[in-house]
């Protein structure tokens, strides 16, 4: 199972015994999973309620250029008492994509870029004093190097091309 995990373009692997059980309460007997992940250092950008009282989605974003901070899209749920605007959160994905749009794009003018995580996870609410939001360039180095990173192209006819 660990050895499938790691294959070329693999999202993890999961062995289950074959009388195993999905129980809805979360709780597994038989089964391993390993997953392919990577970790980020993420900036509350927002705390979104969900319709479950105390419950929130964050939506969360890293640096682009050192400039602004661009949107990765939202977590999965977390105490909403836990969590405010601007804070630092650490996030494990499942994927960092990358999408490059040319449509539109002129022959002096560089294409749109947009970035978004998979299955993102809050690990934590405390983050050690002195660290800072990742930035892109960073993210997409460790992404690769964590076999995580998928660059989508879209060209002007609408053609999408998945670089992984």
């Amino acid at each position: 199972t660990k050895r499938l995990s790691k294959i070329q373009f693999s999202e993890g692997n999961v062995a289950k015994m074959s009388k195993s059980v999905y129980n809805l309460k979360g709780i597994r007997s038989g089964w391993i999973k390993f997953r392919i992940n990577s970790i980020l250092v993420a900036k509350v950008i927002d705390v979104v309620e969900t319709s479950t009282p105390g419950i929130a989605n964050l939506e969360i974003g890293i640096n682009k250029d050192d400039v602004y901070l661009v949107s990765l899209g939202k977590s999965f749920n977390v105490k909403t008492s836990d969590y405010k605007k601007g804070q630092l959160v650490k996030v494990e994905y499942e994927t960092f994509i990358h999408t490059i749009d040319e449509r539109g794009k002129s022959a002096n003018s560089l294409p749109v870029e947009s970035y978004s995580v998979w299955a993102p996870r809050v690990l934590s609410e405390s983050i050690p004093q002195g660290a800072k939001v990742s930035r892109t360039k960073e993210v997409i180095v460790s992404a690769i190097q964590d076999h995580v990173y998928q660059q989508k192209v879209i060209q002007n006819e609408g053609k999408l091309f998945y670089i992984k």
